[in-house]
């Protein structure tokens, strides 16, 4: 087990307070691990069937019945065995132990769901939670899980985040209106909560900044349908004032977005679902070959990438020109190629770095002389010329003795051959 970032209350569980801006390997827990869950200043991980936790404990929320802070992870008292899910809020955690739900930590709005408002340093068990749970979500003060293809929720709701369609406060569970089957996943944010339901999405509490997805910016007390997300659904997660589902393998997400958390390129939030979009994998050019002569080709392609987006090549200068894949030389010298594929549902597009391809001299056609006539009298004069060649260079002629010599008419239209020799 890994983490990495922010770790003035020991949250990476390294034994340190230092930050970490690459991972940082958790203190003995170097196999075993089979879920992680991070809260505001602490996490937790179910490893070999138990629970442990670290990071910081003022509330009791490491479970290890202390609230003193721990940098390397501590064993939950009592959750040795039969965890198979384990959930972090703010302040306090939960885990799935035997199909049922047990909390620790923080129980001032009653998100313990044990039916008090005190915090407790171990694990408590929640009102009528003791069979049929397969997930749990921690909100910044509540707490749901899916029960029997059903949602039920405990703890704060002054924004409704409990969907039972009022706003009072829960020390126990309470049924979510209208989700009492086919539920597969719940996620809960600060102060509001989203569940994939049949396939689709339903989120109900505080939609201030759109997080609820439902075009409107109106709290709602009850589930209410996500825009245009009826299918296709098959994972939901909720931040403090946005969420994100998986839709059929993309990623769409509405909300709070001046940090860029929708991912969709912009800062603007959104109160319907966009498209996310992932990074590309690296996109490398390639030229076969990379020299090429004057007036040659070579055929430009791409390796990695992602995405069914459409590639194009271009050149800095004019040294070369690109139609399609085919890359023309048209001047002697270097140009530099790259290739940029394009965005597609799920993926921004993509540039590589630049390929370098060298332009070479070419080779002329054949170069044939002609002396026009090719005998000549003693003192006489013939004409030279050619055909063939390439290019715009000049023509020289050259004689091999000295019975020839050669010179260039006045007029400078043709060259001139006098016979000397006998």
């Amino acid at each position: 087990m890994q983490c990495w970032g922010w770790n003035d209350f020991g949250q990476l569980g390294n034994g340190s307070y230092t930050n970490s801006t690459t991972p940082v390997q958790v203190t003995g827990l170097t196999s075993g691990v089979t879920a992680v869950s991070t809260g505001s200043f602490h996490s937790c991980a179910v490893v070999n069937g138990g629970v442990r936790c670290w990071g910081v404990n003022f509330d009791g929320q490491l479970g290890n019945s202390t609230t003193a802070n721990s940098t390397t992870p501590v064993q939950v008292t009592g959750l040795t065995s039969g965890v198979t899910a384990v959930a972090t809020g703010d302040f306090h955690s939960c885990a799935v132990v035997n199909g049922g739900v047990q909390c620790w930590g923080l129980n001032a709005s009653g998100q313990l769901g044990n039916g008090s408002n005190t915090n407790s340093n171990i694990p408590v068990q929640v009102t009528g939670l003791t069979s049929g749970v397969t997930a749990v979500a921690t909100g910044g003060n509540h707490t749901c899980a899916v029960v029997n293809g059903g949602v039920r929720c405990w703890g704060l709701n002054a924004s409704g985040q409990l969907g039972n369609g009022s706003n009072t406060n829960s020390t126990t569970p309470v049924q979510v209106t209208g989700l009492t089957s086919g539920v597969t996943a719940v996620s809960t944010g600060s102060l509001h909560s989203c569940a994939v339901v049949n396939g689709g999405v339903q989120c109900w509490g505080r939609n201030g900044f759109g997080q609820l997805g439902n075009g409107s910016n109106t709290n709602s007390t009850t589930p209410v349908q996500v825009s245009g997300l009826t299918s296709g659904v098959t994972a939901v997660s909720t931040g403090s004032l946005h969420s994100c589902a998986v839709v059929n393998g993309g990623v769409r997400c509405w909300g709070y977005n001046l940090h860029g958390q929708l991912g969709n390129g912009s800062t603007t939030g959104s109160a319907v679902p966009v498209s996310s979009k992932f990074e590309q994998a690296v996109l490398v050019a390639a030229s076969t070959p990379s020299t090429v002569a004057f007036g040659g080709t070579t055929t430009l392609s791409t390796t990695g990438g992602s995405g069914t987006g459409a590639v194009t090549y271009a050149s800095n200068n004019a040294n070369c020109t690109i139609s399609g894949t085919t890359l023309t030389a048209a001047a002697v010298g270097t140009c530099t190629i790259t290739a940029t594929k394009a965005a597609d549902t799920n993926y921004a597009a993509a540039t590589s770095a630049g390929i370098t391809v060298t332009v070479n001299q070419a080779t002329q056609a054949t170069l044939v002389a002609v002396s026009t006539p090719s005998t000549v009298a003693f003192g006489g004069t013939t004409t030279l010329s050619t055909t063939g060649g390439s290019g715009t260079g000049a023509v020289t002629y050259a004689s091999n003795n000295a019975n020839c010599t050669i010179v260039a008419h006045p007029d400078g239209r043709c060259w001139h051959l006098y016979g000397y020799g006998d």
